[in-house]
């Protein structure tokens, strides 16, 4: 990948979703991005994670708008909470927001 070998997601559904080969239909996770790297391109092309982050960003604007692209090095930073499509992402996004707040997590968006 661009911004580093990882697992790329994307804060926004439209950009998530233009990996879903047109399904249309795109994961929403809980992620835990911890200290994250503003990663460039070609710098950053193909890199594992930069020793003492947990994850990049994409820091420019070669591949989309800055810091819409997220990446992440191991699975167990992202927990799937649902398959959801453009119509139904909205909902999907204030249940895991109901849910974070029943359990006192606080919600954070990139």
């Amino acid at each position: 990948g661009y911004y580093g070998l990882g697992i790329y997601t994307s804060p926004t559904f439209t950009s998530a979703s233009g990996y879903s080969y047109r399904s249309g239909h795109a994961f929403l996770c809980l992620a835990i991005p911890g200290r994250s790297w503003g990663s460039r391109y070609p710098e950053d092309q193909g890199a594992p994670c930069v020793e003492g982050y947990d994850s990049h960003y994409a820091a420019d604007d070669y591949d989309g708008p800055e810091g819409d692209q997220i990446i992440f090095f191991e699975s167990d930073q992202l927990l799937p909470c649902f398959v959801t499509s453009q119509q139904g992402h909205s909902e999907a996004e204030q249940a895991v927001r109901e849910l974070l707040q029943d359990v006192g997590i606080g919600w954070a968006y990139h």
